[in-house]
């Protein structure tokens, strides 16, 4: 018996090895990250705010930007910012040009079926915010017609929330914020589906001629993405967003970049045309 188990032994034991060889050998987002020494973040180039946006000294600012500088940091490593246009970020990832997105990116069933991600560690809603008369209630209903436009920003989850809540009317895409934001306030567009805090802060500085929706379209979480396979990554990924939530980091971040406009004197002047 002893020599049978001496056998079953060695025999598991040279099976063990001949699989650390093979995992050593394959790919390892990880292991990649920490060897070159730099956590390659895929990035909107379009501003998103809070979540990416530009300073007056041209410096990238933003939640987003927050979260990635502290995550290489506690790695270890440099961050960089591997910016694409929104609808290209998955795509990059998946050639990879980026090891991780952090950039505002909700979770969905479509989504899912070509990355993996992490536990959410942020929560948005997205909201419709239309043009009005004496502040008067305007309802996706009463909205919801031929010959009436509607703006999102094309590529982004607020896109299917529209395509969702308007049937008749027309559904056109805009590049970023700022120039969705400038439709409405002139004219071109009825109304606007955005996530928040877009919404809110395009509606207090035109409070008399816009109104919001009492009820979100979407209410979405948002994680980082990896590849299916940077499963080390995802693992990591999952222990320090449970652990920066724990120390109440997160929480200060949310705080700081969603419940205040503190940071809007830090802006370009396009910039800050969003949040005044």
């Amino acid at each position: 018996m002893a020599r049978l188990f001496g056998r079953f032994l060695a025999m598991m034991l040279a099976l063990g090895a001949s699989g650390l060889a093979a995992s050593t050998a394959s790919a390892d987002t990880l292991q990649d990250v920490m060897s070159r020494g730099t956590l390659r973040v895929g990035l909107a180039a379009e501003t998103f705010v809070p979540w990416t946006m530009v300073d007056h000294d041209g410096d990238q600012i933003g939640f987003e930007i927050d979260v990635a500088r502290r995550l290489a940091s506690d790695l270890g490593v440099e961050v960089q910012f591997v910016q694409r246009p929104f609808v290209q970020l998955i795509p990059s990832l998946l050639a990879g040009e980026s090891d991780v997105i952090i950039s505002g990116l909700s979770i969905t069933t479509q989504r899912a079926k070509l990355v993996a991600f992490s536990r959410p560690y942020a929560h948005s809603e997205v909201n419709f915010l239309a043009r009005t008369s004496g502040g008067a209630q305007v309802t996706t209903d009463s909205v919801d017609k031929e010959g009436t436009t509607i703006g999102v920003v094309g590529g982004t989850v607020s896109e299917f929330a529209a395509a969702q809540a308007f049937a008749h009317a027309t559904v056109r895409q805009f590049q970023a914020d700022r120039n969705l934001q400038d439709a409405l306030l002139n004219g071109e567009i009825a109304g606007l589906v955005a996530s928040s805090p877009i919404p809110e802060l395009v509606m207090a500085a035109n409070t008399d001629e816009l109104t919001i929706s009492e009820e979100p379209l979407l209410r979405t979480a948002e994680a980082f993405a990896v590849r299916p396979d940077s499963l080390r990554l995802l693992n990591l990924l999952d222990s320090w967003i449970y652990e920066k939530e724990a120390g109440g980091f997160l929480e200060r971040l949310r705080a700081y970049w969603f419940d205040s406009t503190d940071w809007g004197d830090r802006l370009t002047q396009d910039e800050t045309e969003v949040v005044e």
